[in-house]
């Protein structure tokens, strides 16, 4: 028989959402650890962990914050992929029919991937009281490795483009020995953070206020995550080397067979060698070398990605309103409302816009 139930308290319930995130291959940023130091960093609403329970073994968890009558998943911008720890049909159909009966107005589901969106929208007409909206937020390119040689993958990059490479490779060779050092974390893992954070920074980044020393959530949140994969054995930091000098970096993590590419930058001096090409083309032959799934770019669609790949994966938000007064309020708001309030606030720019030109004539 299937229970549901809500809870404030990570630790009451951490060992059991393990167990499961673990079973269900769960990815580092749907565990309880990853919620507690992403809460930590970027700080949120009440905390409401929802809980699937079937005779007495967890089924389903399902992180998410409290904001403003709106119950959102414990994601940002930061958070590279995102699953939901439903372990079948049954779990997500108990999971949408307790959102659609105590969620206040909305629950608002992000980074959610394409298989977990139909799932969910399955589950809504089954249950027959909630509707579900969904939109895509951001696709992420990704290099299918599996089975692959990178040889072979090599092969059917643009000609152009990997001549690019080898004439930019030969002339940073001209600074010295050109190599790739990957550190897990285990020793001076503090030392090597703060090198790679202060690569990252370099140049438009911190122009910009993008960087991660610039933002003490930021910086909070990715030191954090990066002691934890450390302590799990998950962390990769790359750093492109040339004659013993650091010239860019990759902070990542690797698990169940997939490399997350979390952040990425170089030294602007040596910008003419493009060495965060140079970089990425090392760290995806290592992905075969060692025979992973999958490279996982993350983020958005940027053009130098798609010169690796033109795979892409959805990540989705999916709006869940339940069919009360409160619920309908809110899809009316989201679908009428809000549209024409953002049209008319773009008509005003506008105008005034153009009075300030026709005053400067």
């Amino acid at each position: 028989m299937m229970r549901l139930r809500t809870s404030s308290d990570i630790p009451s319930v951490a060992d059991a959402w393990e167990e499961l995130a673990e079973r269900l291959g769960g990815s580092p940023f749907v565990r309880p650890a990853h919620v507690d130091i992403h809460r930590r960093a970027f700080g949120g609403g009440r905390l409401r962990v929802v809980l699937a329970e079937r005779d007495g073994d967890l089924v389903g968890v399902l992180p998410l914050h409290e904001v403003r009558g709106t119950w959102r998943t414990v994601t940002n911008w930061h958070t590279p992929a995102s699953q939901l720890l439903l372990a079948d049909d049954e779990a997500v159909a108990g999971m949408v029919w307790l959102l659609s009966r105590r969620a206040p107005a909305r629950t608002e589901l992000r980074f959610v991937p394409d298989e977990d969106r139909d799932r969910l929208q399955r589950a809504a007409v089954h249950v027959g009281r909630a509707q579900l909206r969904d939109r895509i937020l951001e696709r992420s390119p990704y290099v299918r490795v599996e089975g692959g040689d990178f040889d072979a993958y090599h092969q059917q990059l643009r000609t152009r483009f990997r001549s690019e490479l080898r004439r930019r490779r030969r002339r940073l060779a001209e600074h010295g020995e050109v190599r790739v050092v990957v550190h897990d974390g285990s020793r001076n893992l503090d030392g090597l953070l703060a090198r790679a954070f202060a690569l990252e920074a370099s140049g438009w980044k911190l122009d910009t206020g993008t960087a991660i020393v610039t933002d003490p959530p930021a910086r909070n949140y990715y030191t954090g995550l990066a002691r934890w994969a450390a302590s799990q054995g998950w962390l990769v930091l790359a750093f492109l080397e040339a004659g013993g000098t650091a010239i860019a970096v990759d902070v990542c993590i690797e698990q169940h067979g997939r490399h997350h590419l979390l952040k990425t930058g170089y030294d602007p001096a040596w910008h003419r060698y493009a060495p965060g090409q140079l970089l990425r083309e090392e760290m995806i032959r290592r992905a075969f070398d060692h025979r992973l799934s999958s490279y996982e770019f993350g983020g958005r669609n940027d053009e130098y990605k798609r010169e690796w790949t033109d795979l892409t994966r959805n990540w989705n938000v999916v709006n869940l309103h339940p069919a009360t007064l409160a619920g309908r309020t809110s899809l009316l708001l989201q679908e009428r409302v809000r549209p024409r309030a953002k049209r008319l606030m773009a008509a005003a720019r506008e105008l005034r816009a153009a009075v300030r030109s026709d005053r400067a004539a």
